[in-house]
């Protein structure tokens, strides 16, 4: 077939081979010798024979010829089974003087396009790719990562991590199979890398701009392609070129460095650009009436309004300051005053007391002069007397206070200007006239007074006009002898009766009889009867079938409901009954399908083995791992616990057979379980069971492998059935 090279450009790996550079390592395969002198070539997983990387003049599957030479190197994913895989190392390589690259051409084929063959790349002190640092996975088919358009040679690069600058280091190339087409390299190549020079140096238009402006930076002593950072060297990248132009908004510091061969020089210029900046000030302020006002540029003015001017600061940017001005007006007021004689008023610091006007001038809460006229203006003096006579036992109300005895009451007042007027009162009492009279009545009784009938003890008076036009009091003392009562409290029981007055009484009520006392006067007896009722409660009390419930003395096992007549607190009797439930709990049934045993629904379960619970065992479900006799505890919703009958379980075992034995391979296991001796006829079926019994993975086997890669860490019973055979085996996966 005609042989066809590409370039092809990854994130990861560089372009191409920069062969002007030194290198320590070529090999094509084109010697017949394999491994080539000092190489290393080991199988690492996988049954295949011998398993490990081989050269060829010629492919098929793909059909190719070498990149160049001779001969080739390949990896057999054609007919060896998934997860084979095998390591190519080179001899120690000395990386102690710098950096360096491995590059490598590879074949991309069309042919089983999602089958995942690949080769992955290596560095390692030892010569294994187990432990080692991987840079970088090639999947075979043109699709996989990285893709490409069309079949044919493609060239992979790597750079060597600065980590492994010691004298003693190998690259592996792992070769792995998806059971897909061979994998062909050829041409590897290491070399050294040499980084560019440093750049000179970097200038600016203007180290130092106001805020918004923009500043150009240029590079100097350029090796390659320069790169522009922010933040540090290698930080933000702002984009490549001789100069680059940037418009900060504060002060920043900007670095660049060379890149060539795809390597960064090895240290960063930088500037740091000085951002001023522009301050637009905007307040309000205000003036009196007549007074002046100063702009920030020295303009005078002394009118309302809104003023803008722009005037330099100190860094050399422009700053506007707007003031919004306002003018206070002059503020005059006059003030009307009266007081009464005798009265003076403070007005700015002085008494006055004396009809007249005066001024003061006073600085106004807005901060402006505020002139004030006071005109002051005095009332007369006012006195006045008159006389009062009451009769004894009444008071006059004069200026706010009542006043019962005879006398000369001054008081001083507020006329109607609002001063004072001094009033003098000459007050005279009339005397009093009074009788009483004494009458005593029992309860019940009313006695006639002056027109009214009194039932109280008390003083009640009456009041007529003597001649002298004043009250005369008649003062009648009313006794009434307290009524005799007596309360009886009586509590009886339900059905009983009790004699009261002749009469007998069984209900709740209150019975009353009167009868006549020593005094003459009613004596009242009050019976207060309580009948106490019949106490009866009810009890709700469930058992399993087969228990019973001690109950008044008595053991139950029956449902039915059971009285008892007891003697309550209150010395009556007391009706208890018993509702008593008997539950009849279903038996569970084990139904058996080869290893698999299930039972029917219930609250809780627990399988047992040969007369010992299982560990774990709780579901409805359960599959043996053992040969024995087994059963299920179940529980039912209403609590009640019963035993299914026993069902055998034979042919569960772990031993092995001499003829045609599967064997299982690697154990422990990561990712593939591989199979030694399936039964190649009729139909094979692996059923996965965990630690507890739970069937996980059930498959027909169609290759000799398992992805085992999404199960969780643990121990796993494996059962394979075929026609022929049936064998249990136990792994570890990790």
């Amino acid at each position: 077939m005609k042989k066809v090279s590409f370039a092809i450009t990854m994130a990861v790996m560089l372009c191409a081979n920069n062969f002007s550079n030194a290198q320590i390592l070529s090999e094509s395969f084109d010697a017949s010798t394999f491994p080539p002198t000092g190489w290393t070539n080991v199988q690492i997983s996988g049954a295949a024979n011998p398993g490990t990387w081989q050269r060829l003049t010629a492919g098929t599957n793909p059909t190719c010829s070498p990149h160049s030479g001779a001969g080739m190197g390949y990896y057999n994913g054609y007919s060896w089974s998934g997860g084979n895989a095998g390591d190519l190392s080179t001899p120690a390589l000395d990386f102690s003087s710098g950096g360096f690259a491995v590059s490598f051409w590879m074949y991309r084929d069309s042919g089983q396009l999602t089958k995942y063959d690949s080769v992955s790349v290596y560095v390692d002190v030892n010569t294994s790719s187990a432990g080692g640092t991987r840079l970088g996975v090639i999947n075979r088919s043109k699709n996989l990562a990285p893709a490409v358009p069309v079949e044919g040679w493609y060239q992979y690069t790597f750079n060597i991590p600065g980590s492994y600058n010691t004298s003693t280091n190998h690259i592996i190339f792992k070769g792995t199979s998806d059971f897909g087409n061979r994998i062909y390299i050829d041409d590897i190549s290491v070399y050294s890398l040499t980084p560019p020079n440093d750049l000179t140096g970097i200038s600016a238009t203007q180290n130092s701009i106001c805020n918004v402006s923009s500043v150009k930076l240029y590079a100097s002593g350029i090796d390659g392609t320069v790169y522009w950072y922010t933040g540090s060297c290698g930080g933000t990248l702002l984009g490549t070129g001789d100069s680059i132009s940037v418009s900060p908004t504060q002060t920043t510091t900007y670095y660049a460095r060379n890149f060539k061969n795809n390597i960064y020089s090895t240290n960063c210029s930088s500037i740091s650009i000085a951002v001023n900046s522009n301050y637009n000030l905007a307040f309000n302020d205000t003036i009196c009436a007549h007074s002046n006002y100063t702009l920030a540029n020295g303009t005078v003015v002394n009118t309302a309004g809104v003023y803008s001017v722009t005037v330099p600061t100190i860094n050399g940017c422009d700053s506007t300051v707007t003031v919004t001005l306002a003018v206070r007006p002059e503020i005059t007021s006059a003030i009307s005053q009266t007081i009464c004689f005798g009265d003076s008023l403070l007005f700015n610091g002085n008494y006055y007391s004396q009809n007249g006007s005066y001024g003061d001038t006073l600085t106004a809460i807005n901060g402006c002069d505020s002139i004030v006229t006071l005109t002051l203006t005095i009332r007369p003096e006012i006195a006045s007397s008159f006389s009062q006579t009451i009769c004894f036992g009444d008071s006059l109300l004069f200026n706010g206070h009542y006043y019962s005895q005879a006398g000369n009451y001054t008081d001083t007042l507020t006329a109607a200007s609002g001063c004072d007027s001094i009033i003098t009162l000459t007050l005279s009492i009339l005397p009093e006239i009074t009788t009483s009279v004494s009458q005593t009545i029992c309860f019940g009784h009313s006695l006639l007074f002056n027109g009214n009938y009194y039932s109280q003890d008390g003083n009640y008076a009456q009041t007529f006009s003597a001649s002298n036009g004043c009250d005369s009091t008649v003062t009648l003392t009313l006794t009434v002898r307290p009524q005799i009562t007596n309360t009886i409290d009586l509590n009886i029981c339900n059905s009983d009766s009790v004699l009261f007055n002749g009469n007998y009484y069984a209900q709740n009520g209150n019975y009353k009889d009167t009868l006549v006392a020593v005094t003459g006067c009613d004596s009242i007896v009050t019976l207060n009867l309580f009948v106490r009722p019949q106490i009866t409660s009810t009890t709700g009390q469930s058992i399993c079938s087969g228990d019973s419930l001690l109950y008044n003395g008595n053991y139950y096992y029956l449902t039915g409901n059971y009285a008892d007549t007891l003697s309550s607190v209150n010395g009556c009797d007391s009706i208890v009954v018993l509702s008593l439930t008997a539950n009849v709990p279903d038996t569970p049934v084990i139904t058996q399908n080869g290893y698999d045993l299930s039972v029917q629904t219930f609250a809780s379960y627990q399988w047992i083995k040969n007369g010992t619970p299982i560990t774990g065992a709780n579901s409805a479900t359960y599959t043996a791992t053992e040969n024995g006799t087994y059963t299920v505890q179940v529980v039912d919703a209403n609590g009640c616990s019963t035993v299914s009958a026993t069902v055998s379980v034979t042919g569960v075992g772990i031993g092995e057979t001499t003829d045609n034995h599967i064997q299982l391979f690697p154990n422990p296991v990561s990712n593939f379980l591989m199979f030694h001796n399936l039964p190649v006829n009729g139909k094979t079926e692996v059923h996965l069971f965990n630690t507890t019994g739970e069937l996980v993975l059930k498959k027909i086997m169609t290759e000799n492998s398992l992805n085992v890669q999404l199960l969780p860490p643990g121990l796993y019973t494996l059962l394979i059935v075929s026609a022929d055979t049936s064998q249990r085996h136990i792994f570890v996966k990790q």
